[in-house]
């Protein structure tokens, strides 16, 4: 039987990537001292788990900070932390623009599918099984069992090669897509802040 492992990942401080000041639209739009850091997601077993100052934010996940009371720390889901990054919203205008967007945000909305190092890992992965089921189909080809036809197993090989592949890949262009698209609805969610 399959159990699959799900580890526990939270958030560990990398650096802060900006300081402003904007209204607080959680504490009646007063105006209030904001950070936005990034965070590296490690194991909850190991929270205290060394992380690089200089990790490429691109692979982070981003917060606001309240620098009047440091325990309210509000993450930012990653479409709106990669509208932010390639310019479509100024910094001062996230903490209006969360505001705007948490009613419908869910927990899939703060994992990372844009670019990130698991998104290589899992392109290296779907072209390595890929290539194993060639090569297993190649073998087949090399070494003829009398029992089944060298052809069929080779054909079957193919076939799981492409279905690995394109599935992996396709998963993953899917994940990215709804998230390009989620960017543009916050894009326009926004655009009146």
């Amino acid at each position: 039987m399959f159990y699959p492992v799900k580890i526990k990942l939270v958030p560990t401080y990398v650096r802060t990537l900006a300081t402003f000041t904007a209204a607080d639209p959680w504490k009646g739009a007063a105006s209030s001292q904001f950070t936005l850091n990034a965070y590296q997601l490690v194991p909850a077993a190991n929270p205290t788990m060394r992380v690089d100052p200089d990790a490429n934010v691109q692979n982070c996940v981003l917060g606001l900070r309240t620098a009047s009371d440091e325990s309210d720390e509000r993450p930012l889901p990653e479409g709106l932390s990669e509208l932010w990054r390639r310019k479509g919203i100024r910094t001062e205008q996230l903490p209006a623009a969360l505001k705007k967007i948490e009613p419908q945000l869910k927990d899939g909305d703060y994992r990372l599918h844009l670019d990130t190092r698991q998104n290589l890992i899992l392109k290296i992965f779907a072209w390595f099984g890929g290539a194993v089921f060639v090569a297993i189909g190649a073998l087949g080809l090399l070494i003829p069992d009398p029992g089944f036809p060298a052809g069929v197993f080779f054909a079957v090989s193919a076939l799981l090669a492409l279905l690995t592949v394109g599935g992996l890949l396709g998963f993953q262009s899917g994940r990215r897509n709804q998230r390009l698209k989620q960017m543009e609805h916050f894009r326009e969610l926004c655009s009146s802040l």
